[in-house]
């Protein structure tokens, strides 16, 4: 039964500390694959009334530099100057060309103007230099700190202003690694909980979150012709872990022009190149729009964390949703882990497409960090300005809170409060996960932002096909066995996670809108007429008019 909650306050009006600072704890595996680190606040070194950071998860050789910098003379020199300081420098490969006149003028000024569009660079030894660290924590700060004299210096205010907006390149996470769940024993931790992974995954007191195979007897909700809908269907984006290699049954092919699921090569091509600006470690490239399912382990033939996230959170729009449309793209690995330049390439993609006349209604954000120093106002974090920017066109933005049991700042989630009451910003909403009698999932993370709480535990979604990992049944016989928890062949499954809460979250706002279609002019995408249709109908979500949903 689907459930939702708004709260007008908060669940939780803690300080916001959350668990202690090494609570987003990668295993060092994963860190090595993408030759990240975390920022461990006990250890940074600190300048005289400079605050201690918080803990995050970062590229340990990349830099995230605005475009328009990286396009200055006198940008590039600074930075380059600056960093030979510490005996760096930088790299930068598939730099766009962002001054091109294509006849678009919002996307020319916020590619080239001032607002920021952000490229991954790379750092590296400068030429000559010996035994040199490199950390792009290190390389920030240094940065940071000789900022105030350059607009003396160089003459060059507005790019200064964007100088200071040079940031890590953080590693988001679809859910919990080794959190609070495992630590404490309480069935929190749905991302990795009966995974067919080592170390006792299975011996979790509370299964019923883990990720299992069921059976589904029924067939897809039926969706009717699109000329019943009113001139569009409404669009959700699923930026994910992308598509199944196999097609699912339930889903027509994403060439039939008007399938439930899309996808996009262009989309996909400038995430590969965003990606592979970074010089990524062999394996953790991005490319094309299908998951790789393949076992992390080929000699375990263990199944990966997140294999069949995306196509759980889209089987679950169709359910809810069945006459709408899901773009899918794929920025996240089946390990769960999205390159921070990934998810910008795809957002970067949206709004040109919108500059060019499409539209979205809904971005579904199943994904999230936790950002080092969030609280400064000149750092705040590059994802949520980009997350403002397709607000401003009207597109209604859900995020999920995080499955870390934890009242910490989980991004972008924690940033929906953010220009709440703006007329000029489409909402931003940040989404918790209820168990099936209603209670608040305990995975599930608090935080002042987090005003919804919907469905999101024990949930039972599509799931890719042929799909079976190491674990074997505990007994079989000839033509009998009992059942199999890693064995995914049915194509469906139980999970659990506010990464599921988030996207039935949307979906139920794509419902609203197809069965009001005649009122809220789904076919007018003006910005304007967008956005009091992106405020009316999350208006009626708050005072409990759901839509009607036909059961599968």
């Amino acid at each position: 039964m689907l459930t939702i909650d708004y709260e007008s306050e908060p669940y939780a009006s803690g300080d916001g500390d959350g668990l202690p600072s090494r609570d987003l704890d990668f295993p060092q595996p994963l860190l090595d694959r993408y030759g990240a680190k975390v920022l461990d606040p006990a250890t940074v070194e600190l300048d005289a009334g400079e605050s201690r950071p918080a803990s995050t998860v970062y590229r340990s050789d990349v830099l995230l530099i605005p475009v328009q910098v990286l396009n200055s003379d006198a940008g590039l020199a600074w930075v380059t100057a600056t960093l030979a300081q510490i005996h760096l420098t930088i790299e930068v490969s598939g730099l766009r060309d962002d001054h091109s006149d294509d006849g678009e003028p919002e996307r020319d000024r916020r590619r080239g103007g001032e607002v920021p569009s952000w490229h991954p660079a790379v750092l590296k030894v400068a030429p000559g230099e010996t035994d040199v660290v490199i950390d792009a924590w290190r390389a920030l700060r240094t940065l940071r700190r000789a900022l105030p004299g350059f607009a003396d210096a160089a003459g060059q205010a507005p790019v200064r202003n964007l100088l200071s907006r040079i940031a890590l390149d953080h590693l988001l996470v679809g859910s919990a690694f080794v959190g609070v769940g495992a630590a404490l024993d309480i069935g929190g931790e749905p991302a990795t909980s009966g995974h067919g992974t080592t170390g006792g995954a299975y011996a979790t007191p509370m299964a019923g979150y883990a990720r299992t195979p069921v059976n589904v007897v029924g067939g897809p909700p039926a969706r009717r012709p699109a000329a019943t809908i009113g001139g569009r269907r409404p669009v959700m984006v699923i930026p994910d872990t992308g598509l199944p290699k196999q097609r699912h049954a339930w889903f027509r092919p994403v060439t039939d022009p008007d399938a439930f699921l899309s996808v996009s090569d262009a989309a996909q091509q400038r995430i590969q190149l965003a990606v592979e600006a970074s010089e990524p470690n062999p394996g953790v490239e991005l490319v094309g729009y299908k998951e790789n399912a393949d076992p992390p382990n080929p000699l375990l033939g263990t199944l990966n964390t997140h294999t069949g996230h995306g196509l759980m959170e889209a089987g679950l729009v169709c359910q809810v949703a069945p006459d709408a449309r899901v773009l899918m793209i794929r920025v996240m690995q089946a390990d769960g882990v999205v390159p921070e330049e990934a998810l910008h390439a795809a957002l970067d993609h949206l709004l040109d497409e919108i500059a060019r006349g499409g539209f979205y209604d809904v971005v579904s954000l199943s994904l999230g960090y936790t950002h080092e120093t969030a609280d400064d106002p000149l750092h705040t974090p590059p994802l949520l300005a980009k997350l403002t920017q397709l607000r401003r066109r009207g597109v209604i933005v859900v995020c999920s809170a995080g499955n870390y049991a934890s009242s910490r700042a989980f991004w972008p989630a924690a940033g929906a409060l953010d220009g709440q009451n703006d007329p000029d910003l489409a909402p931003m909403l940040g989404v918790g996960a209820t168990n099936p009698d209603g209670t608040i999932a305990i995975f599930s993370n608090e935080h002042e932002a987090i005003r919804w709480h919907v469905s999101g535990a024990v949930l039972v979604s599509t799931f890719p096909p042929g799909v079976k990992g190491a674990r074997s049944a505990s007994l079989e016989l000839t033509g009998r066995a009992s059942f199999d928890s890693d064995n995914h062949q049915s194509q469906f499954a139980t999970w659990s996670g506010s990464s599921f809460a988030a996207p039935v979250l949307g979906a139920t706002i794509m419902q609203l809108l197809i069965q009001d279609h005649q009122a809220v002019d789904l076919a007018n995408t003006d910005r304007q007429v967008a956005l009091k249709r992106a405020h009316a109908v999350v208006a009626r979500l708050k005072n409990g008019d759901l839509p009607t949903i036909t059961p599968v």
